[in-house]
């Protein structure tokens, strides 16, 4: 594994939460994605990067992206939080809109659970999810899946899905 870097860039917490419990469990130093220079980064063997999902986008990875090329030779992963499930629907969706084909040849790419968090959100992140409920609603109920059903539920609630197990695949593929 070498020596980790994990970058973040969390709105709400969770993926701040996220990228902690990855730091104290690979002994990685913990930045913020905002603050964080490609200079810092040059002692580091793996680079862990994450953020949270907004309008099928992970907050952040434009770091990576922008830097690929001159972070060759570190072993990359990558992982966004979002309130959706971790199923390889949405996993390939957010992989493929996030990564370049080129960058999805080398960089671990994971997706876990965060939350909604509706007392703290602005105005436009509560307008967004009056308007993409509402969309789900108008589908029959007969027709609702496991994440349309938990997102009509949980809607206007502070819902987390935190959990620290979660992490485990990314501690095996920094390990690798």
């Amino acid at each position: 594994m070498g020596k980790v870097a994990v970058l973040y860039k969390s709105r709400y917490g969770t993926t701040k939460q996220y990228a902690e419990w990855i730091a104290e469990e690979t002994g990685g130093t913990l930045f913020d994605i905002s603050k964080v220079k490609l200079a810092d980064l040059e002692d580091y063997d793996t680079i862990i990067i994450g953020g949270g999902i907004y309008a099928s986008s992970i907050i952040g990875m434009t770091f990576l992206t922008k830097n690929f090329s001159r972070l060759s030779g570190k072993k990359l992963i990558a992982f966004s939080v979002g309130a959706s499930l971790d199923n390889k629907k949405n996993t390939d969706g957010i992989r493929n809109h996030n990564l370049t084909p080129e960058m999805q040849k080398t960089v671990g790419y994971f997706h876990l659970r965060g939350g909604l968090f509706y007392s703290k959100m602005g105005s436009l992140d509560r307008t967004g999810m009056k308007i993409y409920v509402g969309m789900l609603k108008k589908k029959p109920e007969g027709q609702w899946d496991e994440e349309t059903r938990g997102m009509i539920e949980s809607y206007g609630k502070d819902t987390s899905f935190l959990d620290r197990a979660t992490i485990a695949p990314i501690m095996a593929a920094a390990k690798e």
